[in-house]
């Protein structure tokens, strides 16, 4: 099950297990960027597709991967940070959050 981790800090985290949830990891990363900027992708002009494919980040971190990834992108002024050993850990901040 994916795990919300949240803090006071005004950044969104999220852990998810590859091959363990209902939801797909790109579904998952869409909940935290909604979740930090309170205006659901849906319902906007905003896609996640605008800036990666989402078949794509849903592959590179696959159940099977037998090699750590990271990756980095930003999107509408947060930056979305993905890192995956055995969990992907996500992470969504603003621009100007370290």
């Amino acid at each position: 099950m994916n795990e919300d981790l949240y803090a006071n800090d005004g950044v969104v985290r999220r852990r998810y297990r590859p091959g363990e949830e209902n939801a797909s990891l790109s579904n998952v990363v869409l909940r935290a960027i909604d979740d930090h900027s309170d205006e659901a992708l849906t319902r906007g002009d905003r896609t996640l597709y605008d800036q990666i494919d989402p078949d794509a980040l849903d592959t590179l971190f696959r159940e099977d991967g037998d090699a750590p990834v990271t990756l980095q992108f930003a999107f509408d002024g947060m930056n979305v940070s993905l890192w995956c050993e055995e969990t992907v850990e996500i992470r969504v901040s603003g621009t100007d959050s370290s």
